[in-house]
């Protein structure tokens, strides 16, 4: 709720994204979960192959993050971001000034397996590097 709430959409994807997949995946050969004929099919006229390969894992990262890419930056802040200039202002308080090239060395200290929960989280500043470079975060939640 708090993600709808901050408009944050990287946080509804990876919220909802993952335990759809959780619920799926291992399901993928049940009678439930996929169409067993054109004949079966109650409303619109949709591609039985289609649930089948998500089902099936057959799309690879790439393709999930070209549709990620195409429905615009998950995080609208992370993305106004110019992250090739490292002289770039993030954040200026009394303890002074953060600039992307601060970011970038706080997120080098982190193991990337830790990557896909500092982009969920975005507690610190190489969250939102995260968050507008690495949309493919989305699918290993």
């Amino acid at each position: 709720m708090d993600g709808i709430a901050r408009q944050d959409r990287w946080t509804i994807a990876r919220r909802w994204t993952g335990r759809l997949l959780e619920q799926l995946l291992p399901h993928s050969g049940d009678r439930v979960f996929a169409v067993p004929s054109e004949s079966s099919c109650l409303g619109a006229a949709v591609d039985n192959d289609f649930p089948r390969a998500i089902q099936q894992s057959r799309f690879t990262e790439t393709i999930d993050a070209d549709i990620i890419a195409r429905h615009s930056p998950l995080d609208t802040r992370a993305a106004a971001i110019d992250w090739d200039d490292p002289t770039a202002v993030l954040h200026t308080s009394s303890n002074g000034t953060t600039t992307v090239a601060d970011a970038l060395t706080e997120l080098a200290e982190w193991d990337q397996r830790a990557w896909t929960w500092i982009a969920d989280e975005c507690a610190m500043f190489g969250g939102l590097y995260l968050r507008a470079r690495h949309p493919e975060l989305v699918r290993r939640y």
